[in-house]
């Protein structure tokens, strides 16, 4: 009988648990309503907070758009009447976006910022949109003086957790405790974003990658047109009259290019490439920010219709010729540049809030600052407006480039002083704002073209410039020997040995060439101590053993690319290092032509001097032309030239000469063989045999050994010129 008993009572304690658990749950669905509200009233009740709860959802995702489109900040309309500190914003897709980062300065808000911020706009989104739901439920009303919300952003789930506590009564009956507070959720990744952007900020504002992406980018800045960088930062530039221009409106250009390069290039979350064979590319990840947040989707972006304000323009010029060395090495220019650019810009940063279909958007301002000429990070104090140096432009200029023929040349740019005027258009027009004044003219086209620069008055600035042609001409040296035997001069075309200059100077401004090979010259070879020695002594044996030091090989010719067509006062010379005396040359008066493909520089020794005065330089130059030897020339001479008055017995002498490499029997036979030989030759008046004869050169026939000797001898690359 107990044992039975026992297993009633378990029984009956089981049927009252079940009983208790469903009218828990019951009460909790509302089945059976509350204890204090009528069952009828309950109904309504939940109608009302159903509107209620679809209200201030509606309300708490406009209000989660909103902020997220403005980096986290509020609205005017979004509070009301609450005030906050309006933030330094940019616009982008028409929307205020707030900084989160300038230069140096963290600005991120404080999450709890960002909370408050959240719940008082969804109080005042309920306060003015109540009467959506007590137009419709008259009987409901609702004290907004005790309305308050809690908000709780939540990154681990994403989630908005929200709670809205405003006191509710239906029919006179306060809202069920089944029924309120009133709680939503929204699911937004709104609390990982702001971690995102606050690391972030925090990392831009203390390392400024940006700052330095950008720097990297203007170093390695893609050439133009012009085979310069679109942005030069330094170099040299090695073409007399080499100039580079850039124009405002270029310049603001090619440092978008820059910025949207920046932007478009920064890989997240990844290791920075480093093959140097592909373009550059960047990347944020741990070195740069402590945390990853890779389910995040993040773009960066300029603002709408962003454009770089560029004030004056880019001007760098070559104007001064250099010789590398003054012994063996052609004149040529050299100009060194160097320019630094002072860069800022805002950079929008769009984080895509999956779960809510919104994206938040903060910005960042980036600051290059190049006072001291160095491109590194600037603060914020120290950005100022740049002024244009050539703003103030009181006069105009119109000028005509053209080459020596007078056909215009399109693309040349020309600057005065140290501001640009402009390019030439397609008839070589160039207009520009120039001020007032006497400054330096400089026009240049390319390396295909000499350039001009004078000093010039503005006022007389207007007219026609002529760019001279730069010939590309390979230059022959050759040695000229000419010795007198007897009645006959003869001159004899040989390689150059010793070390030839060609010194051309026209308007005063000097080229050169010369045969030595600069690859064959040693590295480093200069031993100061020497040259100090030789300087201060002036002993020929100390300064011989300093030059030879330094001695290369010699060519026979050589490519020259930098010497401009015209006119110019040549002066040629040879000399030995090894005696450290000159051994030849000339001068002379040379027209170099544009078209012209290879000249020929013939230099006529003589006996080794210290150095050969002009007047014998020009006589070196006039017994060239005795041997009918321009000193430089377009067109190769004999090798040989004989120089005689040509009588049967010169002539002989002369095919005596030449005869081993240039055999002619029936040369030979026009000359008389008496008294030897037994026959005569054609002219003779009668046979020699062994009876006494006249003079021999009676009997040759001058006529048809110059006929002949003029036909088989240039063959032999040799000429003779009868006197």
């Amino acid at each position: 009988m107990v044992k039975k008993a026992q297993a009633e009572f378990v029984v009956i304690v089981g049927i009252i648990l079940l009983a208790l658990v469903t009218i828990y749950y019951a009460t909790q669905s509302g089945i059976f309503g509350s204890s204090n509200v009528p069952g009828g009233i309950f109904g309504k009740q939940k109608a009302v907070q159903e509107s209620f709860l679809s209200m201030t959802s509606k309300g708490a995702d406009y209000t989660l758009k909103v902020m997220e489109t403005h980096g986290g900040y509020p609205t005017a309309e979004l509070l009301g009447n609450g005030t906050y500190n309006i933030p330094p914003f940019v616009v982008f897709m028409d929307e205020g976006i707030p900084y989160w980062t300038m230069c140096q300065n963290n600005l991120t808000p404080s999450r709890q910022d960002v909370t408050r911020w959240f719940k008082l706009s969804l109080e005042h989104y309920i306060e003015t949109h109540i009467n959506e739901i007590t137009d419709t439920y008259k009987n409901a009303t609702f004290d907004l003086s005790r309305l308050s919300v809690s908000v709780n952003i939540l990154t681990d789930p994403h989630k908005i957790e929200i709670t809205v506590n405003l006191p509710t009564k239906v029919d006179g009956y306060a809202m069920s405790s089944q029924l309120y507070p009133y709680k939503i959720s929204l699911d937004s990744k709104l609390g990982e974003i702001y971690d995102f952007a606050s690391d972030f900020s925090k990392a831009q504002s203390s390392k400024r990658f940006l700052e330095v992406f950008t720097t990297a980018s203007v170093y390695m800045s893609k050439d133009a047109g012009d085979g310069h960088p679109k942005l030069p930062t330094g170099g040299f530039l090695t073409d007399c009259g080499e100039t580079i221009y850039r124009t405002p409106n270029q310049i603001s250009f090619y440092l978008k290019e820059i910025a949207e390069y920046v932007l478009t290039q920064t890989l997240w979350w990844q290791n920075m490439p480093v093959d140097t064979s592909k373009p550059k590319v960047y990347a944020i990840n741990r070195e740069i920010m402590d945390n990853e947040y890779r389910d995040l989707e993040i773009g960066m972006y300029l603002p709408d219709d962003f454009q770089f304000s560029t004030q004056g323009s880019v001007v760098a010029r070559n104007t001064k010729r250099a010789y590398t060395s003054t012994m063996w090495t052609a004149s040529k220019c050299l100009g060194v540049y160097s320019m630094s650019y002072a860069i800022s810009y805002p950079v929008i940063v769009r984080v895509k809030d999956t779960p809510s279909g919104h994206s938040f958007n903060f910005a960042a301002l980036v600051f290059v600052d190049n006072s001291g000429g160095k491109m590194q990070p600037g603060k914020c104090e120290d950005i100022r407006e740049a002024k244009d140096p050539c703003k103030d432009a009181g006069c105009s200029a119109k000028i005509k480039v053209t080459d020596e023929a007078g056909n215009p040349i399109q693309g040349a740019v020309a600057t005065f002083g140290e501001c640009g005027i402009g390019t030439s258009d397609i008839t070589g027009a160039i207009e520009g704002k120039i001020k007032c004044g006497t400054s330096e003219l400089n026009i240049y086209k390319n390396s295909s073209y000499d350039y001009y620069n004078q000093n010039v008055s503005s006022s007389a600035i207007n007219g026609v410039y002529a760019l001279r042609s730069i010939t590309n001409i390979t230059a022959n040296f050759r040695r000229v020997t000419i010795t007198e035997q007897g009645p006959i001069k003869k001159c004899v075309i040989g390689k150059v040995t010793d070390y030839a200059f060609l010194d051309m100077v026209s308007g005063g401004v000097p080229y050169m060439i010369t045969n030595i090979d600069s690859e064959s010259v040693p590295e480093n070879c200069t031993d100061q101590a020497c040259l100090d020695q030789c300087s201060r002594s002036l002993d020929v044996n100390a300064c011989t053993q300093c030059a030879s030091g330094c001695m290369g090989n010699v060519l026979d010719s050589v490519n020259s690319d930098f010497i401009p067509s015209g006119n110019y006062d040549t002066n040629a010379t040879t000399m030995n290092l090894n005696i450290m005396k000159e051994t030849g040359g000339f001068i002379t008066p040379y027209t170099l032509k544009s078209s012209a493909k290879s000249i020929y520089i013939h230099i006529p020794e003589t006996s080794p001097e210290y150095l050969i005065p002009e007047s014998k330089k020009l006589a070196l130059a006039q017994d060239l032309r005795g041997c009918q030897i321009e000193p430089i020339s377009e067109n190769p001479y004999p090798k040989t030239t004989f120089v005689t008055s040509c009588t049967c017995e010169n002539l002989k002498i002369i095919w005596e000469e030449v005869k081993a490499s240039c055999t002619n029997p029936d040369i030979a036979n026009l000359f008389c063989t008496c008294p030897s030989g037994s026959s005569y030759p054609s002219g003779c008046s009668q046979q020699c045999g062994t009876d006494p004869l006249p003079d021999c050169t009676t009997c040759c026939n001058l006529d048809q050994i110059k006929q002949s000797l003029s036909g088989w001898i240039s063959s032999c690359d040799t000429k003779v010129i009868c006197k």
